[in-house]
């Protein structure tokens, strides 16, 4: 995707800090017309899995999940904080440059306010539901596919609209116009898919033959949501899955496998398979949903940037997860979160946290490509609505 290149882009960051000071805060103002501000989406509502989920997977199973205990969530939270990260996922640097608090899980419902937004992603969550794996003999983690969070979304809204009609109150909940003018963030979902065929032992011929079907499902799901109102989306495709330590550690191959960034490649053509779909899929939606604006998130362009040119952003290390190993240090099991695992120091010079999910930094990283439009298509996607406070995404969370 064309854009500034990713040392530019960083540098650039720094000097829009420098040039306004709004009330002595450090504001980067990148819209294009006085009026961005009051355009800016006003809820933010995520699809998605455990690389944006932010308490979902807690609530349902909360024994066994380790985002609930040290040492995740240290680096931001002091604390877990459900999160698959040392702190805070992507969602949480879009919702603080758009000066929105972070939104909360829609299973922790109690005494829970979403007037800006929910979040109904769920660590381990599919795109495809479960009869689909279950007639293809795949085992899978969790009932909890993208279509069951759309079913999700469709009724907390009809149940907003109701309590509004009914009663006019609203406290904690969002205004309906939310729900047309918020952000609808669809991912990243479809990772734990093709990882679930791949540990299955299915070859890499027959996981690609899911791809078409994967992509069917996204479309649907916008549609969906396009039908009950919703007019703004955030398509986020899938990272490298052959770059994980956690692939590099279970599914060792040849050495003609390996890329020039020591990933496996026959995986990761796979991904690269279902985002050149899934984007051509975005095109002709929006040739058909009037009035409709869809973004389209270049994950796995900003990754293969990072993890080409770790130093750049000031990273040393791609393939060992600051928690829980990497390449050749993993057994099924010890995971990051037991007694037996001990942290890196310094996470931030990590691309990995664990085994699967990336460190706060990089979660940094990928947000700014998305806000400052270099890994964002349209790239004028945000900043042509939205006053964009990057400092924020460096401040200490209170």
């Amino acid at each position: 995707m064309a854009g500034l290149s990713s040392i530019k882009l960083i540098l650039q960051v720094y000097k829009w800090w420098k040039v306004a000071v709004v009330a002595s805060t450090i504001v980067v103002s990148c819209g294009f017309s006085e009026s961005a501000a009051a355009e800016c989406f006003p809820a933010l509502f995520q699809f998605g899995d455990s690389l944006s989920d932010t308490g979902n997977v807690e609530a349902l199973y909360p024994t066994i999940s380790p985002a609930a205990f040290l040492p995740y969530g240290r680096t931001a939270f002091h604390k877990p904080a459900d999160r698959y990260s040392d702190g805070r996922l992507v969602i949480d640097f879009l919702a603080q440059a758009i000066n929105l608090p972070f939104i909360n899980p829609y299973l922790k419902s109690i005494g829970t306010s979403f007037t800006q937004g929910v979040n109904f992603a769920v660590g381990g969550a599919t795109i495809h539901n479960s009869s689909f794996f279950e007639k293809n003999n795949i085992s899978m983690i969790l009932p909890y596919s993208l279509l069951r969070q759309v079913d999700w979304y469709l009724r907390f809204k009809a149940n907003v609209v109701t309590t509004y009609n009914s009663t006019g109150w609203q406290n904690q909940l969002p205004n309906l116009s939310a729900f047309a003018q918020g952000l609808h963030v669809i991912g990243e979902i479809g990772g734990n898919d093709y990882s679930f065929a791949f540990e299955k032992g299915l070859s890499t011929e027959r996981v690609s033959q899911m791809v078409p079907s994967i992509i069917e499902v996204v479309e649907s799901s916008i549609q969906s949501l396009y039908s009950s109102g919703a007019r703004n989306f955030l398509v986020v495709n899938l990272p490298p899955a052959g770059c994980t330590p956690y692939y590099l550690s279970i599914f060792v191959s040849n050495a003609s496998d390996y890329d020039e960034m020591g990933c496996l490649s026959s995986y990761n053509n796979v991904i690269t398979l279902h985002n050149n779909m899934l984007k051509s899929s975005i095109m002709g939606l929006r040739k058909q949903l009037f009035n409709a604006t869809l973004l389209y998130a270049d994950f796995e362009g900003i990754f293969k940037d990072v993890y080409k040119n770790p130093h750049r952003y000031g990273i040393s290390t791609t393939q060992t997860a600051c928690c829980g190993g990497g390449k050749g240090q993993r057994t099924t099991s010890i995971y990051c979160g037991q007694t037996k695992i001990t942290p890196c120091s310094n996470p931030s010079e990590y691309f990995y946290w664990d085994q699967v999910h990336p460190t706060e930094n990089f979660n940094r990283i990928n947000a700014i490509a998305y806000l400052s439009g270099q890994y964002l298509d349209p790239p004028y996607g945000f900043r042509s609505r939205c006053y964009l406070n990057y400092q924020s995404l460096y401040d200490s969370i209170k």
